[in-house]
């Protein structure tokens, strides 16, 4: 019998979840409201009680949700830090946004700029405006309150990319609540998903309304209102991705504990075999989005190895970074030189962690791992 195919992604929809997703369609056609309705209504509020924030506005994706947060932080013309180590849509809401992204480089052990290195670059930039922190793999960095506090003595603004963070929690505080905003992302591939989708969290009223009037073109007053306030965009969420967000959130819990006993045979794999990692022991809780874990030997390729084994890697947290992408190669002649990302990011590698998996499949995992890295040159 031919071993288990194990791949980097998997859609958790049961019986259980099709029908109350065949139930809500019926209701919205139905009603013939197919866009901020109840079940956005009730998205909204159910995610905003999930991560303690009194708001929560949803929106068509992840990349909206920044570009709106850098709106609302008005970064026309400004410099804006953002770790190299990100997703391409980070760098890219800063400029679509009108701001002017300075790279930061990463530090080894974390994946995330330190304070330090925030600091040097606000003293190299005097004019900065803000940092775009990101909770890469869903990590919140050990020293998230000390970027918090140089935010705040500083005077720069503070919005977190949360993209990767779906229950990440430090010292009882939520990924999204330590900043101005959070933005967060339901990509297919993400921990939870509306297919496509993002939400942005806040405790401010009137930046919440802001945020509601950017998604609906800009009407601060209303669906139906003909005064645009705002120049914004159509960037709403449609009512059954609101509610296909609703059945994902009911069950998030689960999936991430289902995750985390994933990432526990990775991180004990890792251990055992001298492999470096990305921690997540300082955390009341991560969302294990993705286990980073370093190759200690850059003439092995972990993912073609472990694809001959029926196991498949996606993408990793990030085998390029920004600097290095081509659509930046312009900034990256203006901004200090990244060499801890350049070094370690073609190392990494993130191993499938799907709440389909289950332990047997994670302990398969691992000991291909260990294989193929025994089989590696030194």
């Amino acid at each position: 019998m031919s071993p288990k195919i194990i791949r980097p992604f998997h859609l958790d929809i049961t019986p259980k979840d099709r029908d109350y997703l065949h139930g809500a369609l019926d209701d919205i056609l139905d009603s013939g409201t197919l866009i901020l309705g109840k079940y956005t209504d009730e998205f909204e509020k159910a995610f905003a009680a999930y991560v303690g924030t009194k708001y929560a506005v949803s929106l068509n994706s992840a990349t909206s949700a920044l570009e709106i947060q850098l709106r609302l932080a008005d970064v026309v013309d400004r410099k804006v830090a953002v770790p190299t180590n990100t997703n391409f849509a980070t760098v890219a809401a800063i400029i679509h946004a009108g701001g002017k992204p300075v790279f930061l480089d990463m530090d080894a052990s974390t994946f995330m700029p330190t304070p330090a290195m925030l600091e040097g670059a606000h003293r190299i930039h005097p004019d900065l405006a803000g940092f775009v922190c990101v909770h890469i793999g869903g990590v919140i960095a050990p020293d998230m309150l000390e970027i918090v506090e140089y935010c705040g003595r500083a005077g720069l603004f503070l919005i977190e990319d949360c993209a990767h963070a779906h229950g990440s929690v430090l010292q009882r505080k939520h990924a999204g609540t330590f900043g101005v905003s959070g933005a967060f992302s339901f990509f297919p591939t993400k921990v939870m998903t509306t297919m496509e989708g993002g939400m942005i969290v806040s405790d401010d009223e009137e930046y919440a309304t802001a945020v509601r009037s950017y998604r609906n073109q800009g009407k601060r007053a209303g669906n139906y209102n003909a005064l645009h306030v705002d120049l914004g965009n159509s960037w709403r969420m449609s009512e059954f991705a609101a509610a296909f967000g609703l059945s994902q959130l009911k069950k998030l819990d689960a999936m991430l504990d289902r995750r985390a006993s994933i990432a526990k045979v990775y991180v004990d794999c890792f251990e055992s075999a001298g492999i470096a990692y990305v921690s997540t022991g300082h955390m009341d809780r991560c969302s294990n989005y993705k286990v980073i874990a370093v190759s200690p030997s850059t003439d092995v390729d972990i993912k073609s190895e472990l694809a001959k084994d029926d196991i498949f890697l996606g993408g990793a947290v990030y085998d390029v970074p920004c600097h290095r992408q081509p659509v930046f190669s312009a900034l990256s002649k203006q901004n200090a030189p990244c060499p801890i990302s350049e070094q370690m990011c073609p190392r990494q590698f993130c191993l499938p962690i799907t709440s389909s998996m289950d332990v047997n499949d994670a302990h398969r995992v691992a000991n291909a791992v260990k294989r193929v890295l025994q089989r590696s040159p030194s």
